[in-house]
Formats: structure tokens, C-alpha cells, sequence
């Protein structure tokens, strides 16, 4: 798993079980020099557009836009050529950053709805204490609300963040017509992102979600990495690509 949100989480729940942990990673990070000045802008005063205009770059070699980290490409950097994935009709990207694609994510976070798992062999009440440990590490703010039928909150309550005009006008129309969709098999509700609300110190509203926050308030799996490192039963190894996987006399 790597640094990804997932494998901070799988690192957290085997230390909380009294295990030792050691991660093995590629480990790439942001270039230092780009790392330099994103710390000198951050330290001269508010991070903008304006003071950093390098922010704001995009990727335009790929043939589909990548979303980029205060204008890096560091977590799309030599992981297709390190993992030759053959996939078939699907589109897939590897990763080797530190922290893998919570460096580049949305923020998004959401259960699976119990049909779409239905053939698993996990039910959804076993997922459940799971998804709220999850929740809880990733300061996911949300509302009950009718989604919530659907697709149940978890964790505790992490406030929520203000919608933007076009999210304000669309929940807007769609709560006029709430009944009538609901009879309609439809249900709405707001986003549910891991990000740290102003009520907490956090989001200002800058809108440079998309770019890399400023203030390091959407969730990265490197924090909880930084946070495991200071465990007495955790270990990290950077510069490691697993190639091949055997068991041997059970191990």
C-alpha cells in the first residue's frame, strides 16, 4: 500500500492492534526547489496566485489533463514506467509519491451504498466501525440529510463548509422539488469532503482547491504518515519498489 490513504490506515488499525510496522515506500516527493519556494511564499505571507504564480501551472504534455500539486507532477512521476500495468478497456495510474494521489485528491469521501456491495463477502454493518475509524482520521465534514438513506455518515460531526453560489442555487432548486424527487427514487445532498472547516481553523475560501491548498487544509496521507513516524513501533523506508511478492514457510 505504500504511503497512500490506504496504507497510513491499514499502518494505523495493525499499530492499534499491537503490531510493528514497517512501510516500505518509493517515497517521491515534491522537487526541492519547488518545495523551497512554496515555504518562502508561505512565510512572506499568504500563498497566492499573485505571490506564486507557478500555483496555477498545468499539465499540458498529457493527453488527458492530470491534476497537479502547486504546479508538480511529482505524483504521476516514473510510476507508469516502474509498474507496467496491462488493463484492459479501464484506464489505471500508478503512483510512487509520498502520500501517493491524497497529494492530488479531491477530497471526496463517501461509502460504498450497501447495493453496490451487496455481493461482497463484507457486509455493510461489518464495514461500519471501519468506515468510522476512516472517518474520523480524515476530519470528513458532513450533514445528515437524505443522502445520508443512502449512504450513512459516519464518524464524529466535523462541521461543514460553506457552498459555493452555483452549489447554494443548485441545492436550492433541488430542495423545492425534495418530495417530489424523493417519490421519484432520488435523493441529494451536500458533498462530504475531508477538509478542515473555519470553525477549526481552516478553509478561507481562496479557491485554489483545485491547485493545492494554501493552508495544507484538505486531508494528505503524508500527515499521518509524519504523525506515524514518531511511533516507537513504526518504521518507514523510502527508495523501495516492491517488484515481487513469495511466502515461505508460511510468511
Amino acid at each position: 500500500k505504500g504511503t497512500s490513504t490506504s496504507g497510513a490506515a491499514c499502518a494505523m488499525a495493525l499499530l492499534d492492534a499491537g503490531r510493528t510496522v514497517r512501510m516500505i515506500d518509493a517515497g517521491i516527493a515534491m522537487e526541492p526547489e519547488r518545495a523551497e519556494a512554496l515555504a518562502a511564499a508561505r512565510k512572506n505571507g499568504r500563498l497566492t496566485p499573485g505571490t506564486a504564480p507557478w500555483v496555477r501551472e498545468q499539465d499540458t504534455k498529457a493527453k488527458i489533463p492530470r491534476k497537479l500539486l502547486y504546479g508538480s507532477d511529482f505524483p504521476f512521476r516514473e510510476a507508469p514506467e516502474g509498474i507496467r500495468l496491462d488493463s484492459q478497456g479501464v484506464g489505471s495510474e500508478p503512483t510512487f509519491a509520498l502520500g501517493g494521489f491524497s497529494n492530488v485528491w479531491g477530497a471526496s469521501a463517501l461509502p460504498f451504498a450497501a447495493s453496490d456491495t451487496a455481493d461482497w463477502p463484507v457486509s455493510e454493518a461489518e464495514m461500519a466501525p471501519h468506515y468510522e475509524a476512516c472517518a474520523n482520521v480524515l476530519n470528513i465534514v458532513r450533514e445528515q440529510d437524505d443522502l445520508a438513506e443512502w449512504l450513512p455518515t459516519y464518524g464524529r460531526s466535523a462541521g461543514q463548509l460553506r457552498a459555493s453560489n452555483q452549489a447554494k442555487t443548485l441545492l436550492e432548486n433541488l430542495e423545492k422539488n425534495r418530495y417530489a424527487l424523493k417519490a421519484a427514487g432520488v435523493r441529494f445532498g451536500r458533498a462530504r469532503v475531508a477538509a478542515k472547516t473555519p470553525e477549526k481553523g481552516g478553509c478561507t475560501y481562496c479557491g485554489l482547491c483545485l491547485h493545492g491548498c494554501p493552508d495544507k487544509l484538505i486531508y494528505n496521507a503524508t500527515e499521518t504518515i509524519a504523525a506515524l513516524r514518531k511511533h516507537p513501533r513504526f518504521s518507514y523506508q523510502a527508495d523501495v519498489v516492491v517488484e515481487t511478492l513469495s511466502e515461505t514457510d508460511g510468511r
